[in-house]
Formats: C-alpha cells, structure tokens, sequence
C-alpha cells in the first residue's frame, strides 16, 4: 500500500490489462445523523445526474462515452472480518480508461465532486422520480432480497445500514421525496453531505494498471488526490445510540398475488471457524429439503437457506411464494430434519464443491484485490476459509445447526419478515 500524500493510502496492482486503468476510491463517512444518511444514495446519483453550472449532464456523459469506459457513484458498505459489529461505509467511486486517457477520466471524476450542481432542482425532482419508480418496481422482482435485508436489519449494524441505504425503509423515503414539490430542503441536504465526504482524510485509492502505465497513473492521481479538500469542510454532530440486536416479526403487506418471506438469525465472522460450517449447512439445507418443500411441493418461485460469509448473518428465503405463515414452519422444520437427517459424503462434498465454484469463480481484471481493499480480506484468510470448508464433517453441520439455529430459534433470538401480497 503507497502513500501519494500524507493521507490518502494507494493500492496498486500491475497486471496485464491491454492497456486499460481501472480505478475504484472509498471516501469513509463520518458520523452521519440518520436523517442525512437517507439521502446518500440519491447523493451519489446526483453526481452523474445534475451536471454543473457550466455544462449540463448530456455534454458531461458524452464525455464520458468518449474517454472512458465508465463512471460509477454509490454507497459501499462492509463488515469487519473478525467482528460482525464493526462496519465501514462509505461513498465508492469507479472508473476506467483507456491509459492516454487517464488524465481525462480524473478530470471528469474531479469535476462532478466539485462542480456538480444541487441546486438544478429541476433535474433534481426529475431525478427523485424516476428512482422512486423504479424502487418500487424492484420489489415485484427482488422481494426476497428486501425482505431478507429487513429482516438482518435489527441483527447486526451492517444490515441496519443496508436497510436504510437500500432496503424498504429507503423505498418509502424515496417515495415520500417524490411526493414533494419543493426541492430545496432536499438540496441543501446534498450540498451538506457534499461538504463532509470525498476528502483527502477519508479516502483510500486502488489502482489496476500495466507496469508501463504506472508513471502517468502517478502524475494524474497525485494532482486529482490534491486537489480534494484536505480534511472535512464542516461537522456534523450525530446522536445516534449504540447499536443492540432485537427479535421481532414484520409484514409488509403489497398489492401483489404473491409473498416474499425471510427469517434470518446471527451468525458468526468471516474469520470464525464455524463460518464454513454453517455456509456447508445452508448449501444442505437448500438442495436436500428447502428446494422441495418450499418451491416443488408448495409452488413457490424459489426458496432456500443462505450464509452469507462477509456480513454473518444466516438467513431462510422464500420467492414469489403463494404462503405466507406456513412457509416460516418449514423454515423452523428445516431444523429439525437435519438433526434426524444422515447426510452422505458424496451430498457433503457436492456442497462444498457448489460453494467453491462461488468462491474461485474466474475473476476479471478489475475485481482482482477488490476483497482486500472493500472488506479487508487477505489472500491467507481467504485461503484459510477454503481449508475450513475443506475440512467440514457431519458432526461440525449438526454442532452448528444446534447451536446457531435450533437454540437461537427455541430462544426466539431471530427476525421474520414477510412482504405480503393482498389475497
């Protein structure tokens, strides 16, 4: 990891990239008050949708079709490797170029942080609409997905944000915002996030070049790095109290003819030995009794069980689903068949080859280092999760479903969330 000023840490990688730059930035938020943090992702939206006082958005983009291959905005958030309550967030911007373009596409990077402009309320409200739109549409596609983030959101603080950032609670903020005609509340609220984010303090760079683009990389990184404000701009107080994990059932109810339901319960970091067993038990759990029950036997979309490594949470779905409370009984019976269940070692090592075809999935160039730089991963935990995985047995999927499911759902330690269509 270089440093091309005294605060803002560079990842480089050289790899053969036939002559494209990829560049991916994190800005680090600061402590936000909850009723700010709702407006980041349209904050990030704003940026390639609003253009500046001195070119609209359609000059802008036609410079960006012309010099790179792409500019992207939005939130980025990830739990800590070896603590499911620590969390970083952040604000992640990508790119990439061609390598006699590079100066370019920093160009245009520094331009829409600091020249967009807020107060084009009238691309602003267009701007609300059409993403308050197309949220609400994406339930009809993705409920299982909403309803699972809701339903980890009182669990661990990674998907409380998620919720608020991405979940239903943002769709309904969303829709309340479209529902306004004056847009100048909503642009102030942007201007005062734009005054504390994208700073030289809060930010950290990684960059994917060939050797022999790493000269200019330098020269034009080193003047768009400079010219970021050094620190934050302003402070904003936050009052927001410690995070505590609570247990309880949600319906969202919907004009659909189906449901989408989850039930979701904590689990352990990425670095825990267990995680392996429990993401072996989900993988079981999914192709030996879930599939059939919820989608062959009871004709449902989809259904299954999920462990998701990074944000330790272990969660049940059901997709496009025509029950609703019966469906969280198969969840919780799902339990219980695999204590009375005997799995072979053929069904075992298909589980862990299904998970491994996930995990070493060919990469492009771009992604390389990405696990490291978003979620702080390093190739040997990595490799270390692979020799847990590896090392699963009958006994390790039985400990873990006891301890982390059947106790925690005897307990009552879980959260049900269901989107219910209006039969």
């Amino acid at each position: 990891m270089a440093t091309y000023s005294p605060n803002t840490p560079v990842q480089w990688k050289t790899t053969a990239t036939n002559g494209i730059t990829y560049f991916r930035a994190i800005s680090s938020l600061p402590s936000f008050p909850k009723d700010l943090k709702m407006y980041l992702p349209l904050f990030c939206d704003s940026l390639l949708s609003l253009g500046t006082h001195d070119q609209s958005m359609a000059e802008i983009d036609e410079e960006i079709r012309l010099y790179t291959g792409g500019l992207r905005v939005s939130t980025t958030l990830s739990t800590n490797h070896s603590d499911i309550d620590r969390i970083d967030e952040g604000i992640a911007l990508a790119g990439n170029s061609l390598d006699c373009n590079i100066d370019r596409m920093y160009g245009l990077l520094s331009k829409l942080i600091h020249e967009t402009n807020f107060d084009n309320t009238e691309k602003l409200k267009t701007l609300i609409n059409g993403n308050a739109s197309a949220m609400v549409n994406s339930i009809a596609d993705s409920g299982h997905v909403f309803a699972r983030t809701y339903a980890g959101s009182t669990l661990t603080p990674g998907m409380y944000e998620a919720e608020l950032l991405a979940g239903m609670t943002q769709v309904r903020f969303m829709s309340n915002l479209a529902a306004q005609e004056d847009m100048s509340d909503v642009a102030a609220k942007l201007k005062q996030i734009a005054s504390v984010v994208l700073n030289q303090s809060s930010l950290r760079i990684a960059v994917t070049s060939g050797e022999d683009a790493v000269e200019c990389n330098t020269k034009s990184l080193v003047k768009f790095i400079e010219g970021l404000p050094v620190h934050d701009k302003s402070v904003i107080s936050s009052n927001d109290t410690p995070f505590v994990p609570q247990y309880k059932k949600t319906f969202f109810p919907l004009p659909f003819q189906v449901n989408f339901s989850s039930q979701v319960v904590r689990g352990v970091p990425y670095t825990h030995p267990d995680g392996a067993s429990l993401q072996v038990l989900s993988s079981l759990m999914t192709n030996h009794y879930l599939h059939r029950e919820i989608r062959e036997k009871n004709g449902a979309y989809g259904g299954g069980a999920r462990y998701a490594g990074l944000n330790g949470l272990f969660s049940f779905y059901s997709y496009r689903d025509p029950r609703t409370l019966e469906t969280l009984d198969t969840f919780n019976k799902s339990v219980e068949w695999v204590q009375q269940r005997t799995f072979t070692d053929q069904e075992i090592t298909e589980s862990k080859l299904s998970i491994f075809q996930g995990i070493d999935a060919p990469q492009s160039v771009s992604e390389e280092g990405m696990l490291q730089f978003v979620n702080g991963v390093s190739d040997e935990m990595r490799q270390l999760r692979r020799e847990a995985l590896l090392k699963v047995t009958q006994d390790d999927i039985k400990r873990v479903a006891h301890q982390y499911l059947e106790e925690i759902c005897e307990g009552g330690s879980l959260f049900h969330c269901i989107i219910r269509g209006s039969q």
